[in-house]
């Protein structure tokens, strides 16, 4: 009678967890990333050499991946197959035929990391995003509809606090070449929006009045104040009242330098790059100026 080598006997779960010490979640996790295993009668079993083989490579694996983290992902973004697969939306199966056709990649141990920042251009197509915005924000800061170079222009916003407070955010433009930021902020109870609103323009008046504009022009994005600026007294909250009267007199003196007109008419309307940086300044709620703003 011959002997025969008596072949290695097929571990179940729990003899491979105890022989190996892993925990139910590890084993899990493993299985999932592709250790040697075998499915019998919709059971798991499992080849207690291949596994500890696979266990060693897999460690020999993750010093490559951190050396070369450490080396290459200073200077540039690297992911794995399961992140590229889903921020291109494809199919796993497509990456071999992409790796062959120029795709960038690297290959690290078994397995590969992708330069996304390469791969994203590699795939691009039409003008860059970067020149788009570019051009675009360079548009935005210099198109203003018939207005001369010389004049002014405020652009404002105004929000309000659940604590109560009412900020202004103003952008006024110089001889377009000096962008320059104002914060304002008051402590009152309203519960009407556009109170805020006319505060923005009443801060914006004084600082016409203080830098002696001899003509401006101011942008909000209310619309229904671009014929005629006129706060009603009547239909005012009592404790808004003297702000009330105090705009509608600042506006009287200055009827004839002020005009008033709706945000919309700036490049880009509610988008405009100036107009988000005074709403911006609206929620800081506190006093406070910026000097010499750059937006390219």
């Amino acid at each position: 009678m011959t002997n025969q080598e008596t072949p290695e006997v097929l571990l179940q779960r729990k003899e491979i967890q105890t022989k190996l010490t892993l925990s139910k979640a590890e084993l899990n996790m493993h299985i999932r990333e592709g250790m040697p295993h075998y499915f019998i009668a919709n059971q798991y079993r499992f080849l207690e050499s291949e596994v500890k083989q696979w266990l060693e490579a897999c460690e020999m694996q993750k010093e490559l991946e951190k050396e070369f983290l450490a080396q290459k992902g200073k200077s540039n973004k690297y992911v794995t197959d399961e992140i590229l697969i889903k921020t291109l939306g494809i199919e796993k199966e497509r990456l071999p035929s992409l790796r062959k056709t120029g795709m960038p990649f690297k290959e690290v141990g078994f397995r590969y990391f992708y330069p996304i920042k390469d791969v994203l251009n590699y795939f691009g197509r039409g003008t860059p995003t970067e020149s788009i915005l570019k051009v675009l924000k360079k548009k935005q800061l210099t198109w203003f509809e018939n207005v001369p170079v010389e004049v002014p222009i405020l652009i404002v916003d105004g929000s309000y606090s659940k604590s109560n407070k009412a900020g202004s955010g103003i952008v006024t433009v110089e001889n377009r070449k000096v962008y320059t930021g104002h914060c304002n902020v008051r402590n009152i109870v309203t519960k009407k929006s556009e109170t805020c609103e006319f505060l923005a323009i009443m801060d914006a008046l004084e600082l016409i009045k203080e830098r002696n504009f001899k003509k401006s022009i101011i942008f909000t994005d209310q619309k229904k104040w671009v014929s005629e600026f006129v706060i009603s007294e009547e239909l005012v909250e009592d404790s808004i009242k003297p702000l009330a009267k105090m705009v509608n007199q600042l506006r009287g003196r200055m009827k004839g330098k002020v005009e008033i007109r709706y945000v919309g008419m700036l490049y880009g309307g509610k988008n405009n790059l100036l107009y988000l940086t005074a709403h911006k300044y609206s929620r800081e709620y506190n006093n406070k100026i910026y000097q010499n703003l750059q937006f390219e």
